[in-house]
Order: C-alpha cells, then structure tokens, then sequence
C-alpha cells in the first residue's frame, strides 16, 4: 500500500509540472511562427510584387491570412491542452479517490491495531499478575524447591530452600549439587533417580539426605520433573523437596520403644519371644542363660 501510495503522489507531482510546460510549448511555437511569417511573407512579397499600391493591399491580406491561420492553430493548440487538461482533472479526481480510500483503509487498520495493541496491554497485565502469582506460591510453599539443568547446575532455588538449608542464591547458583548437597551414601540413590528422570521425565518419593550449609544433614523426600522453558526452549528438572527428618526420628524413636527396655537399654521381652519363636521354628539348638540371683531364705 505503501509503494501504491507513493506512485499516486509521483503521478499527482508531475501533472501540475506537466500543466505548466504546455503554456510555454503554445507561446513559443505561436512565436515562432508570427516571426517566420513576419520575416519570410514580407520578403517574398517585396520581391515579387512593385508596386506601392498593390503591395500595401496584399499587406492588408496578408494579415489577415496571418490572423485566420494564427486563429485555427491556437484553437487546435487550446483544444490540445484543454484535452490534456481535463484527462489531468480526471487522473487527479481519481487520485484522489483512491487517496480517499487508502486513507479510509488506514483509518480501518489503525483501529484495528489500536485494538490489538490495547489486547496486547490487557495480555501483558494478566500475564505480569500471574507471574506475581506463581512466585508467590513458588516462595511461600513449604517444600524446598530447586530448578537445576541436567549437567546439575542450579538456576534457582525459592525461599524456603534458603530458609531451611542456610545457602543463599548467590553462593550456589551455577554450582553443581551433587558437590556439596549430597553426602557420599546418598549419591547411588541420587545417580539412580537422574538416570529414571531421563527415561520418565518424572520421578517421584525419592528420599536422601541433603547437606546443610553448616554441616548438618536433613533427609527430604523429593518429587522430580523434567521442565522445559517455553521462552529460550531449555530443558531443565525442577525438584519439590520436604522436610522428613523428624518425621524419621520419630519412627526411629518410636522403633526403638518398641524393642529396646527403656531402663536397662537391652532388647526387650518382645524381641526375645521373637528370637526364639525363630530358633524353635528353625529347629536350631540354643541357650538359655539366667541372670537372675536365687533367692535366700533363712
């Protein structure tokens, strides 16, 4: 539309010069021939006509031929340019209304942009508010969550991986994990769940012991994606790790109430039946051995 546009203002610009030419065409041969009339009539007659009478009465004629002849030449020239002048009115009133229509052509995209770009605020708004949203549930769940690539290079951590783990962004962004977050009895637990996460893309209850920034260990169970980012196209795994290290102290504790007397921190009567249900089972020799002092009466 553009290059139409330019064509029609080209066109329109060299009308009016082509306009102003015709005027000067039409003076110059109309000079042209009144000074070759002029100059070769009276010679001609001055040669061929002597007497005084005679030829100021053939001068009278001769003027009027030059005015009949000068009259239907300017009406030929006239009725040229008139034509050229209406066909110039015409092509401009055409112009015109294409100009006309192109500009209502405009006017239409222009509203219609206008539209999409008001659409386009709303999307950006909605989508600024949702990224608002998701971060803050990203930072106010109560799971660890960590987003590394597949080398084990962190991208990001929420808040309360921070929080619970004591290591700030800065510090580990970019580092590997297996280097300082796993203890060297986790790592077959961890090196089987990658290898599950690349055919599965998605491993979950995984359940090891984390590092602590300042030495401890915490064991968390975790839940693994494989995610890819819609705006760069990179893969990368995020993890939602929780917090079960009481949870497993307490089942330790509660195991150990369970067979350890709780006085003298020996295996109890439910262990000992359970042993020598195993031993009778099994048809296996054993001993019995009494610790219990015999009594005294006197």
């Amino acid at each position: 539309m553009d290059k139409r546009i330019k064509e029609i203002e080209s066109d329109l610009t060299q009308s009016p010069q082509a306009a102003v030419r015709n005027p000067i065409r039409s003076v110059i041969i109309y000079f042209i021939f009144g000074f070759l009339w002029i100059l070769f009539s009276d010679r001609l007659l001055s040669i061929m006509v002597q007497d005084p009478t005679l030829y100021q009465e053939i001068q009278t004629y001769k003027g009027w031929i030059y005015v009949g002849l000068t009259s239907v030449g300017l009406y030929f020239i006239i009725k040229l340019d008139y034509r050229k002048v209406l066909k110039l009115s015409i092509d401009i009133t055409d112009r015109n209304q294409q100009l006309t229509t192109y500009n209502e052509e405009l006017i239409a995209m222009e509203e219609e942009l206008h539209q999409k770009l008001t659409k386009l605020y709303e999307t950006t708004d909605a989508l600024t508010e949702q990224k608002k949203y998701v971060y803050e549930i990203y930072n106010s769940s109560n799971a660890v969550i960590s987003v590394w690539n597949l080398s084990g290079e962190i991208l990001d951590v929420n808040e309360q991986f921070v929080e619970v783990l004591g290591y700030k962004l800065d510090e580990i962004r970019g580092r590997n994990w297996m280097d300082f977050l796993i203890p060297e009895s986790a790592e077959p637990v961890v090196v089987d769940m990658i290898e599950r996460l690349k055919v599965g893309y998605r491993v979950t209850n995984v359940e090891n012991e984390v590092i602590t920034a300042d030495g401890g260990t915490l064991t968390f169970l975790w839940n693994n994606a494989i995610i890819q980012n819609p705006m760069t196209n990179e893969t990368s795994v995020i993890s939602f790790g929780m917090d079960i290290t009481k949870q497993r102290e307490s089942e330790r504790a509660l195991q150990s109430m369970a067979y350890i007397d709780g006085l003298t921190g020996l295996q109890n009567r439910v262990v000992y039946e359970s042993k020598l249900e195993r031993y009778i089972h099994a048809q296996k020799p054993f001993f019995i051995y009494s610790t219990f002092a015999p009594k005294i009466t006197k």
